[in-house]
């Protein structure tokens, strides 16, 4: 049974990295009607952030924050341009921006990180492991779960149950109808997709630690 549990745990917590992952790439679709398949150099950016982060000595919970932070700042700047200018055509026209813009980011973190394979240090307080029926799991694993979880639930509550996530899910509705209270809806929008690679660089982050960047 303890085989099964360590199995499953393992599952898991690989799995709440793809739900991250997905989920900033879903908000974006759902959301903005937006096909982003550079979602993925969010994650690649923010991978390596995290081993670099936690390779300098840094305090190491601030890897996330910053990692969220340089993501995001990254999708900031594609959604001005030339992201903003692609909303209303179809989703083929998307698909091929945003995928040879991932290619791009991919070859340009390539070259300024370099090719070689990295993995990250893991913080001398979430080594270790526990014994599950007698079967060891990493703590930092149990980390990744309960970070994750959280960071899943944060999201969810500010999109159903705030103010601002009915303004958000007001602008999908009814854009005009928003814009005529007086809000500006591609600044909205912009914070939709900034908050989007952000959790796509906090996953990568995260991942950096059973993975390699």
């Amino acid at each position: 049974m303890g085989f099964y549990a360590v199995q499953s745990l393992n599952a898991l917590s690989f799995s709440m990295l793809l739900l991250l992952t997905g989920l900033g790439l879903s908000v974006v679709l759902n959301l903005m009607n937006f096909v982003n398949l550079t979602h993925g150099s969010f994650f690649l950016l923010g991978a390596y952030v995290g081993v670099y982060w936690l390779a300098s000595g840094a305090p190491w919970w601030l890897a996330f924050p910053v990692a969220f932070l340089a993501a995001g700042l990254a999708g900031f700047v594609l959604e001005r341009f030339p992201f903003r200018q692609f909303y209303a055509r179809t989703h083929l026209m998307q698909v091929l921006l945003t995928y040879g813009l991932s290619v791009i980011f991919a070859d340009l973190m390539r070259w300024g990180f370099g090719a070689q394979i990295l993995s990250a240090e893991i913080p001398e307080a979430l080594r270790g492991v526990v014994f599950i029926m007698d079967m060891p799991f990493p703590i930092y694993r149990l980390f990744i779960i309960g970070f994750g979880a959280a960071l899943a639930f944060a999201l969810w509550f500010v999109i159903d149950r705030t103010i601002w996530g009915a303004v958000v899910r007001a602008c999908v509705t009814d854009r005009g109808f928003v814009e005529t209270l007086g809000l500006d809806t591609r600044r909205i929008f912009t914070a939709v997709l900034v908050i989007s690679a952000g959790l796509g660089g906090i996953s990568g982050a995260l991942g950096a630690g059973i993975l390699s960047a």
